[in-house]
């Protein structure tokens, strides 16, 4: 994700388990990702949720 930070605009992650999400936050908290993270169950929400434009 280091290398790709200049290209991304917002990320979302689908299908973790409860351990994968508190790890996947524990290296994003070192990393200091200047984007909105999200984490999701459902791909439609999260297909929703990274294509939605603020009004």
């Amino acid at each position: 994700m280091e290398n790709l930070k200049d290209h991304i605009s917002k990320i979302s992650f689908v299908g973790l388990s409860g351990i994968g999400q508190w790890r996947l936050k524990q290296r994003l908290k070192r990393l200091n990702p200047r984007y909105p993270v999200s984490f999701f169950k459902d791909p439609e929400a999260a297909k929703t949720w990274l294509v939605h434009e603020r009004a």
